[in-house]
């Protein structure tokens, strides 16, 4: 059975993948709006260019799939730091709306976009 996506301007069902809906042009990616993309960064022995590269990959695909948040696995060392500085420069440079770490677990970032 093939996954479809209600187009919540006019009611179409369509098949999932569409960007558009095929009958009122409304953006169907708007259906992510309200959820969160999750991705790992640190735990598949990435350096930390690695993981920054990661981490600007993850947060294009959660802006351009239309994600409201992205929560990214950041671990607890060298990483984490750098992925904290660099967030905190995208927030100052409204490039992000806000970020913060996850509830009770402070190797996973929470970010608005």
């Amino acid at each position: 059975m093939k996954k479809t996506v209600h187009c919540e301007q006019c009611g179409s069902i369509w098949e999932h993948g569409l960007e558009d809906c095929a009958k009122c042009g409304w953006d169907l990616r708007l259906l992510n709006r309200s959820k969160t993309w999750t991705y790992d960064i640190a735990h598949q022995q990435e350096t930390v260019a690695e993981a920054v590269d990661k981490m600007y990959a993850t947060l294009d695909y959660g802006i351009h799939k239309k994600y409201g948040k992205v929560k990214l696995i950041v671990g607890s060392g060298k990483i984490r730091v750098e992925i904290e500085k660099i967030l905190s420069h995208l927030k100052f440079s409204k490039k992000i709306k806000f970020y913060t770490c996850q509830n009770k677990n402070p190797g996973a970032y929470i970010v608005v976009l």
